[in-house]
């Protein structure tokens, strides 16, 4: 095989010798770099000692080259996108929305542009153009996108302009459907008896109903979020102080789904009150459980998939739609709770502490207002 990166020269002052150069290919452009040149005479006139020097130099200049030490060291908006993941640990789920915004706001030309080509005008047309059909709240989030793109960047040592702080965000024209959060205890009732119906024909539809029902029970009386309730143990509950341990929840990592992880936020570690309501029904589910460690979970053992559950909820809201008018999610239990407390002239930081929130102004936005108190409110008004 002929040799490509060694050729002889001459040189009418030093005479024979060898030249290492190499050839490397960027922005569809051949770049010459230059590993140096070696002269017969340099080596007391051995041929052989200049041949093996080059040799040396050029396998050196080789292993640089694989190393990316002469290739720019550019990554791609999509190489930097991706990088971002890797570097955060993002969850599955996390990288399932991600992914999401990811490919609905920046174009397929843009992605596989040079990091350091990118303009502060790239930036905020595709900003501008996914601003025409999502909603401020989407947008938002989308823009956390472009920041960890830069920010995975100057992590990789490219010397780049942040352009995420310079653009402007637009304010959106789509108009957000407000969700109707509202349930009753009675809508609760109708719900959790058309949830012990459903699928009862075989046994694993009535294991995961009444899985689902005990998790429902406890959300109703204590507040917590769904996958902190799916990820109880039985040592979290402790009957005898009347309290509930909270320190993880059902998510994903980086690789795996249905893991245990660590709750939410700081504030959602706590300690919660169980009341002498709920105590019977944990002391029936207790009793219930197949499993040593999880309460809840699944018919294998492990956690619950919140996705299945989720799926198995919307199909029993259908059916509450059609018979009662209502539909249901496990989340309006939380909205629920806290608007009982508004309503009972709870102290507003004993609700924060049980709803875990980091102010009172969270609590305050899960207790919705219902039609007929808003009416009330301006019947009663006094002029």
């Amino acid at each position: 095989m002929k040799e490509k990166w060694i050729r002889e020269i001459q040189s009418k002052t030093k005479g024979n010798g060898y030249k290492v150069e190499a050839k490397v290919r960027e922005d569809n452009m051949l770049r010459s770099i230059n590993g140096g040149r070696f002269y017969v005479a340099d080596y007391d006139g051995d041929k052989k000692l200049a041949k093996m020097a080059a040799i040396e130099a050029r396998n050196k200049l080789q292993k640089e080259i694989e190393v990316d030490k002469y290739a720019m060291n550019h990554l791609t908006v999509e190489d930097c996108y991706l990088k971002s993941l890797r570097d955060r640990q993002a969850s599955i789920k996390t990288k399932q929305r991600h992914d999401s915004m990811f490919k609905a706001m920046i174009p397929n030309s843009l992605k596989k542009k040079d990091i350091l080509k990118v303009t502060t005008s790239d930036v905020q047309s595709s900003i501008n153009a996914y601003c025409l059909n999502h909603t401020q709240a989407q947008m938002n989030h989308a823009m956390c996108i472009w920041r960890q793109i830069y920010k995975a960047a100057l992590t990789a040592e490219i010397p780049v302009i942040d352009r995420s702080q310079m653009v402007i965000v637009p304010k959106s024209k789509i108009v957000r459907k407000k969700k109707d959060n509202s349930i009753t205890y009675e809508q609760f009732v109708l719900f959790t008896d058309e949830l012990l119906k459903y699928n009862c024909a075989s046994e694993t539809g009535r294991y995961r109903s009444a899985a689902i029902w005990y998790a429902c029970q406890i959300m109703l009386y204590t507040g917590l979020r769904p996958q902190e309730v799916y990820a109880l143990s039985k040592s979290d509950i402790d009957l005898e102080s009347m309290q509930i341990s909270i320190n993880k929840s059902v998510g994903s990592t980086s690789t795996l789904e249905r893991q245990i992880v660590p709750v939410k936020t700081i504030y959602s570690d706590a300690i919660v009150p169980i009341s002498s309501s709920l105590k019977p029904i944990l002391e029936q589910m207790l009793k219930w459980t197949k499993h040593d460690n999880l309460v809840l979970a699944d018919l294998d053992g492990r956690p619950f998939d919140i996705d299945l559950v989720c799926t198995l909820i919307v199909n029993v809201s259908r059916k509450c739609k059609s018979k009662y008018g209502f539909t249901f999610n496990q989340y309006k239990l939380r909205h629920l709770f806290s608007k009982d407390l508004f309503e009972a002239n709870v102290n507003p930081k004993v609700i924060q502490a049980l709803m875990r929130h980091a102010n009172e102004n969270m609590s305050l936005y899960y207790a919705y207002t219902t039609d007929e108190d808003k009416a009330k409110a301006i019947e009663n008004r006094k002029l």
